[in-house]
C-alpha cells in the first residue's frame, strides 16, 4: 500500500528528486513499510514520470469503487494476507484505551504478523472463529516499533482502504490465499497416513529373522521390531535414529530437529512399553515442535497438532496406570510453542494425573508445557517428590501467570515434604514466595 502511494505522490517529490540524502537510511529498509516505498520511488522516478498516463491511473484505482469495501470483502483480504492501508478509529484489543484516529498498515493472517513467531506472540481466539457481520474487527498493527500491536475497530468506523479494489482483484487471482487463514492450499498440508494399529499379539519377533525381538525401532511409516542391531543395520543409517531397548529400563524418545525420522507415533512406543518393557522405571521424552505444530506455516498455536505426530490422552493415561508402581522418573521436554496442541493431544494435560498416584516417583519434569489452570498442575504432583522441574509453563491462552495463580502453585508446593530440587525458569516466583519455599530446603 506504501508504494502505491508513493507512486500516487511522485509529481509531489519533485523537489526532493535530486535529493541523494532525504530520507536515507543506509541502505536497510522494512519489507511492506514506508520507508521501502521511498526507496522504491526514488529508483524507479524517471520511468514512472516517462509514462503519465500511468500515474493518472493509479491515481483513479486509488479510491475507484469507493473508500472500503463490503465487510466480508475486507476480512477476506485481512485474513489472506495482503498487507491492508487502513484509516480508521481504534483502541486496544481490551477497548481500555482511548480511542485514535489513525492510519496503519495491518493483517489477520497469523504468518504475516510481525513477531508472529515469538514465543510471546498473542493470538486472540476470536479469530479462531468465523467473522460475525458488525461484530469487531481486529487488526495486528504490523509496525515494528509499536507495542500495542493488536487492534479493534469497527466496520462502521472504517474510513479508508487505498487501492481495496486492486488488491482483492491480486488476491482473488492467487491460489495461495483461500480467504480463511485456515484454509490453507492443499499442496501444503501433509498427507494423513494409515499407520498399522498396535495389537498385543504375543512375543515380537525380529522384522529381519524371525527371533525374539529386543529393540523397536520407531520409523516412518511403522514401529518395526529386531532382534540385534546387525538385524536393524539399514534402519540405523537414519540420522539420530529413534528406538528402544525392551529390556532397558529407560524409555528413551528424542526426536530433535537433526532426526531424520519425521513421523512419530508415540501411542505405539507407549503401547510397546507398556506390555513389552517388564524393567522399565525411567521416561525421558523430547519432542522438537517441528513434530508438533501443524505443516501448513503460520496455523501453529491454533491447538491443531500435526498429523505425523501420533499421541493421545487415552494411550498416555493407560500407559501411566500401567507403570504406576514402576516408574522413579518422569522427563516430558518440548520444544517451544507448543503449548496449544499438546494440551489438544493430552486431554488438557489431565492425562498425567496418574503421576500424582506413583508411590515410587522421585522426579517429574514437565517443560514448556501449557496449562488451562493451577488445578491441572497440581493434580500432577506427587507427595513423594524430590526433584520437580515446571520450566517454561505457560498459564492459559495468553500464557501468563496471575499473582492467585503462583500463590496457589506455591501453596501446593509448601506441602511437598521430600523436596530437594525444584525448578521453576519463567514463572513469576517474588521474594515472598521463595521464603516460603525455603524451609522445605
Amino acid at each position: 500500500p506504501d508504494m502505491l502511494e508513493r507512486v500516487h505522490g511522485f509529481e509531489d517529490d519533485d523537489a526532493d528528486e535530486d535529493d541523494e540524502d532525504s530520507d536515507s537510511n543506509d541502505g536497510y529498509y522494512s519489507i511492506g513499510g514506508s520507508d521501502e516505498a521511498k526507496m522504491y520511488a526514488k529508483d524507479s522516478r524517471k520511468l514512472w514520470k516517462k509514462y503519465h498516463d500511468a500515474i493518472s491511473w493509479m491515481r483513479s484505482l486509488k479510491f475507484s469503487n469507493g473508500k472500503i469495501p463490503e465487510e466480508s470483502d475486507l476480512i477476506d483480504l485481512l485474513r489472506s494476507g495482503v498487507k491492508l492501508r487502513v484509516k480508521c478509529i481504534h483502541t486496544d484489543i481490551a477497548g481500555s484505551e482511548e480511542p485514535i484516529y489513525s492510519t496503519f498498515i495491518g493483517t489477520q493472517r497469523r504468518n504475516a504478523c510481525i513477531g508472529c513467531g515469538l514465543p510471546d506472540f498473542y493470538w486472540p481466539r476470536q479469530l479462531n472463529q468465523p467473522h460475525q457481520p458488525a461484530s469487531d474487527i481486529l487488526i495486528h498493527d504490523n509496525a515494528f516499533d509499536t507495542d500495542k500491536n493488536w487492534r479493534r475497530t469497527d466496520y462502521v468506523d472504517i474510513e479508508e482502504v487505498p487501492y481495496w479494489e486492486i488488491l482483492l482483484q491480486f488476491y482473488s487471482e492467487d491460489e495461495d490465499y483461500s480467504g480463511d487463514y485456515r484454509d490453507e492450499p492443499k499442496s501444503w498440508k501433509s498427507e494423513e497416513k494409515d499407520r498399522p494399529k498396535y495389537e498385543n499379539s504375543g512375543p515380537l519377533k525380529c522384522k529381519e529373522c524371525g527371533n525374539a525381538a529386543k529393540f523397536c525401532a520407531i520409523d516412518n511409516d511403522s514401529n518395526d521390531f529386531y532382534c540385534s542391531k546387525s538385524c536393524m543395520k539399514n534402519f540405523l543409517e537414519e540420522t539420530a535414529p529413534l528406538y528402544l531397548e525392551l529390556d532397558s529400563e529407560t524409555f528413551k524418545v528424542h526426536a530433535t530437529e537433526e532426526c531424520s525420522i519425521r513421523t512419530i507415533d508415540l501411542d505405539h512406543a507407549l503401547q510397546v512399553a507398556r506390555d513389552y518393557m517388564p524393567n522399565l522405571k525411567y521416561v525421558d521424552i523430547f519432542i522438537n515442535q517441528s513434530y508438533i505444530l501443524p505443516e501448513t506455516y503460520g496455523s501453529f498455536g491454533l491447538g491443531g497438532p500435526n498429523p505425523n505426530f501420533v499421541l493421545s490422552s487415552h494411550v498416555l493415561e493407560q500407559f501411566l496406570e500401567s507403570k504406576s508402581a514402576d516408574l522413579v522418573a518422569f522427563v516430558f521436554h518440548l520444544d517451544d510453542c507448543c503449548w496449544e496442541e499438546i494440551k489438544a493431544l493430552t486431554d488438557r494435560c489431565r492425562a498425567f494425573a496418574p503421576l500424582a498416584r506413583m508411590p515410587n516417583l522421585k522426579k517429574l519434569s514437565l517443560s514448556n508445557f501449557g496449562f488451562d489452570d493451577v488445578e491441572t498442575i497440581t493434580m500432577c504432583l506427587n507427595p513423594g517428590l524430590e526433584s520437580l522441574c515446571l520450566d517454561h509453563a505457560a498459564m492459559g491462552f495468553e500464557r501468563k501467570w496471575s499473582n492467585s495463580q503462583v500463590d496457589a502453585l506455591v501453596g501446593k508446593l509448601s506441602q511437598l515434604s521430600h523436596l530437594v530440587s525444584l525448578s521453576l525458569s519463567d514463572i513469576p516466583i517474588t521474594d515472598t514466595h521463595v521464603r516460603r519455599l525455603l524451609p522445605r530446603f
